[in-house]
């Protein structure tokens, strides 16, 4: 299964207090200070951690459907799980990589994604563009949570950032490559300093050179 049929299954089951008190139960548990202090003792001094929109946004009906990305609405905490993170990078001592592994609608319909039923982050349709502007909104906030945190290594946009269908229509990959310039712009509108990691699923020749978008202070990632 995955992250968002989870959460609608616990939302229609026990309504959304009590699956919310539940998937925090979870999340306090899974990672904690110990896990932190044990990357410090192994010798490394980078932790890369994944969130997604269902971290930041309440996204389904009190019955558990799927809103539509307009009608998502804010955590009243929004990035407590990454301030923990943040947090704990400050007092061992490490950086920390935000990495966005879930966008709104989903980058690649993987599991690790959080949704394997809605791969339409890149759909040519209203809903499409609506998940790509929510996306977008998202890393604006998180770009503005984050300005100045000396310990925050950078952002890391989007995780495995398959493409689906795009590959096939469009073999020069332009439309993802498009995308990754919005959000660098949205990064970038808040937070001017930070690297910015863009990913390359799986070749090198699956990004441009960051001279044609005028990307500076980047990092290329290549997941192979």
């Amino acid at each position: 299964t995955d992250t968002l049929s989870t959460l609608m299954t616990l939302y229609s089951r026990f309504g959304k207090e009590r699956a919310e008190a539940l998937v925090a139960a979870y999340e306090e548990s899974w990672i904690t200070e110990e896990d932190f202090r044990t990357v410090k003792e192994l010798g490394l001094n980078v932790v890369r951690v994944p969130f997604t929109y269902m971290n930041v946004y309440y996204h389904l009906s009190e019955e558990g459907e799927l809103l539509h990305p307009d009608e998502f609405t804010l955590r009243e905490d929004p990035f407590k799980r990454l301030d923990f993170a943040l947090e704990m990078c400050k007092k061992y001592g490490l950086y920390l990589i935000i990495d966005l592994h879930g966008a709104v609608g989903s980058q690649n319909g993987s599991d690790h994604s959080g949704d394997t039923s809605r791969t339409n982050l890149y759909a040519d349709t209203e809903l499409g563009e609506a998940y790509r502007e929510k996306t977008a909104e998202l890393w604006t906030l998180v770009a503005e949570h984050f300005a100045g945190e000396g310990n925050v290594a950078g952002y890391d946009l989007l995780n495995e950032p398959t493409r689906g269908k795009v590959e096939t229509e469009n073999p020069e990959f332009k439309r993802q490559w498009d995308y990754y310039d919005v959000l660098y712009d949205a990064v970038r509108a808040k937070d001017p300093d930070h690297m910015i990691f863009i990913e390359s699923t799986w070749e090198t020749y699956h990004l441009p050179s960051p001279y044609d978008y005028g990307w500076e202070n980047v990092d290329y990632e290549y997941h192979h």
